[in-house]
């Protein structure tokens, strides 16, 4: 999802930025969506977007900065 392909829901992409950055696993991330939408009624669409996104931006963090953008563990907080 870099250049060529939209990204929808740009605040989710850099959420799943944020999490790899901050050493949150992506199931964590995606759970964490998960249970914020999970009062809201949306399409399947919506939310297949959404976690697509969140996915798109955790891996560009691991395409462009690798390990050296693991600033902060935060996995053992949340």
């Amino acid at each position: 999802m870099i250049k060529d392909e939209k990204c929808k829901y740009k605040n989710t992409f850099t959420l799943g930025a944020a999490l790899k950055i901050f050493g949150i696993s992506f199931e964590e991330g995606k759970s964490l969506l998960e249970q914020q939408f999970s009062e809201k009624e949306f399409s399947p669409e919506v939310m297949n977007q959404n976690f697509l996104d969140l996915e798109a931006g955790y891996h560009y963090i691991i395409q462009n900065c690798g390990e050296a953008c693991d600033i902060i563990n935060c996995s053992k907080a949340i």
